[in-house]
């Protein structure tokens, strides 16, 4: 998303809220912000709402957007604007502002109303050009330790035109049906278990199914590039991390935990451990490239509001592969790496945008080394033909990075494959001795498939409407048998197709066959095979696929096996 459009949604955020409390005076409010689709602000109403209050308000705002008002930008210190929301019955915003880091505070200005919101805003209502308020929910919440109130959360989308808005809204109704967090647990491939575990999925058996599929597929491939994999601890000392180049910055907000009055952080990048394992012996020329591989669950603690289903979720499965190679061969190795992740994207047939990620951060990295990196990686995204585009907002921490990020039904991109060319600076004790018996330093290639697998998955089921390929489905084949004396035909057929390695189940449901069809197509499984009198007395089945709603094909079991097995080949 654009700076300019996080501008505008932020703005909107706030017209909102000056909005609300036209037609609710007493209410408080509490933050507005930008969402991956739109805005949002959080309230706490006099009175319970409902759609049609939802209706109101937005009428309301539209009305307002049409007065071309123009928005200021006012500044206050820090305690007078505390005491200025304390005068005007906002005690939350007040308390936000007396924590504020800064001793100036930043106010959103429209007409008679005053929200707290950082700078810059668009330059007077008419910028936004249309609005649709999306709905609301609702839940209780603890302030500062004492306070407890439902708090109502109002998400909504804005754009500078209203051709704008009917195109999303139009793409809005069509992601809904193939929204993941809707399918992946009608499809019962996961669920939720909040009072467990908190913005973590559970995998029910399909989806654990698709998550093998899925590593084991990754794990061949690493092996057959010459990968090692590995297993390290996902505690690291804070100390470790502080002390190193590694040390992250505040705004990953790492989990922290004790161990003995010592602390811990609960670590999402498995690089600093992958080179401890680099440096547990002396290096040589003769040993490089040395490749490491490794996937692992890891837990970061999003705040409620950031987490969305599978895209954000505060546990999920990472995959970091480190190439320790020297630079005569670095540009070969970043080429190969960039290879294999546009050649995964093609299989699963998703949509990705590519970007290099080139902006240097405070580092001990010098510039032209940092310099060099950038040229490596433009020269073989250029090398592999991928369009892309470079991006100049976000900081790359380690090294520049060529990112794929994966687009969604609502066209919204996520974090997905990269491969990164991490620079340690001169002074590092990551070396290698090389055929000039001098020490080098090495370069190392970073890359994901996955980036976060549970991410991955949720692309692919927006991707294809839950319908997977036929080598990737969980469920490839459901035998139904018409009546129940034809159950142990029926399970037969199953042995024979689990036997020949096809993922098979039986429904033994004592239920009309029309309805075990129905069932089938809902769970969209990819075939269906009928047995009733007339295939038992001829040894057939009656197989229908998913895409068919005619009557199917008759034909024995070991034909079957052989088209299904020729068609998983053809679609891997």
């Amino acid at each position: 998303m654009s700076s300019s459009l996080k501008i505008l949604h932020r703005s909107a955020a706030e017209l909102l809220a000056c909005t609300v409390l036209e037609v609710f005076p007493n209410t408080k409010l509490i933050r507005g912000y930008s969402t991956d689709i739109g805005f949002a602000y959080e309230f706490v109403f006099p009175q319970t709402i409902d759609d049609h209050d939802i209706s109101l308000i937005e009428e309301k705002m539209r009305m307002l957007l049409k007065k071309n008002l123009p928005i200021k930008l006012i500044e206050m210190m820090r305690d007078n604007a505390a005491e200025f929301f304390r005068h005007h019955g906002q005690e939350i915003f007040a308390e936000h502002v007396v924590t504020a880091p800064s001793n100036v505070i930043e106010l959103f200005h429209v007409e008679g109303f005053h929200g707290y919101s950082p700078a810059p805003y668009i330059k007077n209502t008419k910028e936004i050009g249309a609005c649709k308020l999306l709905g609301f929910s609702q839940r209780k919440q603890l302030f500062f330790g004492k306070d407890s109130y439902e708090v109502t959360r109002i998400e909504g989308v804005a754009f500078s035109t209203t051709k704008e808005l009917k195109k999303f809204l139009k793409r809005y109704e069509e992601a809904e049906k193939r929204d993941h967090q809707r399918l992946g647990p009608e499809l019962e491939l996961f669920t939720r278990q909040d009072e467990a575990g908190p913005g973590c999925w559970y995998w029910l058996p399909k989806g654990a199914i698709i998550r093998e599929i899925l590593l084991d597929l990754y794990k061949t491939e690493l092996r057959k590039r010459g990968y090692d994999l590995v297993s390290t601890p996902r505690i690291v000392s804070k100390d470790f991390l502080a002390s190193s180049r590694f040390h992250l910055p505040e705004s990953q907000n790492l989990a922290e935990i004790s161990v003995c009055g010592r602390p811990y952080l609960l670590a999402t990048d498995l690089t600093p451990m992958h080179v401890q394992l680099y440096q547990t012996k002396r290096r040589s020329y003769r040993e490089l490239p040395l490749k490491l591989a490794e996937i692992a669950e890891v837990y970061s603690p999003i705040k409620p509001n950031d987490l969305c289903g599978l895209f954000r979720s505060r546990l999920f499965t990472t995959d970091a592969a480190h190439c320790f190679c020297s630079e005569n061969i670095a540009q070969e190795e970043l080429i190969s790496s960039l290879q294999f992740i546009g050649e995964s994207i093609n299989m699963f047939r998703i949509e990705c945008k590519w970007y290099l990620v080139s902006k240097k951060p405070k580092t001990n990295v010098t510039k032209a080394y940092w310099d060099q990196g950038v040229e490596l990686a433009e020269k073989a995204i250029k090398h592999c033909g991928f369009d892309f585009t470079i991006d100049t907002d976000q900081v790359s921490i380690g090294g520049p990075k060529i990112e794929a990020r994966l687009v969604d039904a609502l066209g919204r991109e996520w974090p997905g494959p990269s491969v990164q060319v991490s620079l340690f600076p001169k002074e590092t004790t990551l070396q290698y001795r090389g055929s000039d018996d001098q020490m080098h330093r090495p370069i190392v290639i970073a890359s994901a498939l996955f980036g976060s697998l549970e991410r991955f998955v949720a692309i692919l089921i927006e991707k294809h409407g839950g319908f997977f390929p036929l080598w990737l489905a969980p469920e490839q084949v459901r035998v139904i048998p018409v009546m129940e004396h034809h159950l142990s035909y029926s399970e037969t057929v199953w042995k024979q197709l689990q036997q020949q390695g096809i993922r098979a189940s039986i429904d033994k449901k004592n239920d009309t066959l029309a309805a075990k069809v129905y069932a089938a197509k809902r769970a969209k499984v990819p075939y269906v095979v009928i047995v009733g009198d007339t295939e038992k007395q001829n040894g057939t089945i009656a197989v229908r696929p998913f895409q068919d709603q005619g009557k199917g094909r008759k034909e024995s079991v070991d034909a079957f096996v052989e088209s299904i097995q020729k068609e998983i080949d053809e679609s891997a």
